[in-house]
């Protein structure tokens, strides 16, 4: 047991490393793999039984370019990577995780709205999102990627987190739950 605790945190801590300014988007694309690895899906959804382990990115183009270039050469979860751009919220239910960049109000409330009864993992990097309901938002501490989670928000969807990510989380809670 004491072995995998020691693994799980030389996988947090070793891509939390300092980074410059054009690697953090890599490294937060790094963290959209880690977080798959100690998520579970249910079971009965088609999508985890295909051969592909689909991310869609919405709002800011340059992470989805990003995020493409990262999982060319990477696989998650045993799975070759499909990353697309979306911008039609209709078009995000068919996916594994959802990354969610900067964008309105009013279009984040419409996507929390869209997911939150569904196994798709948000993920954002935006100060306020975990506590809007997004499942795992990404922050930056002295120069170091940390994430929080909203556990009542995915508490709702299906998914299971597991205990291990959750120790290295900061835990918040929706303000709509």
């Amino acid at each position: 047991m004491r072995k995998i605790f020691l693994n799980i945190f030389l996988i947090f801590s070793g891509i939390a490393f300092t980074y410059g300014q054009s690697q953090e988007l890599f490294v937060k694309a790094a963290y959209l793999e880690k977080f798959a690895m100690f998520t579970e899906w249910p079971e009965t959804e088609e999508e985890n039984e295909g051969p592909l382990f689909i991310i869609k990115v919405i709002g800011d183009r340059q992470y989805f370019k990003t995020i493409s270039k990262f999982y060319t050469k990477h696989k998650i979860r045993n799975k070759t990577v499909k990353v697309s751009y979306v911008d039609d919220i209709k078009k995000i239910k068919s996916c594994h995780i959802l990354f969610i960049t900067e964008i309105s109000p009013k279009k984040l409330n419409k996507i929390v709205e869209f997911t939150k009864e569904t196994p798709i993992l948000t993920v954002s990097d935006t100060k306020g999102y975990a506590l809007s309901g997004v499942l795992i938002n990404l922050f930056n501490v002295d120069n170091k990627i940390r994430f929080e989670i909203n556990k009542k928000a995915v508490d709702n969807t299906g998914l299971v987190l597991s205990y291990h990510l959750l120790k290295f989380a900061k835990i918040v809670s929706s303000v709509r739950n």
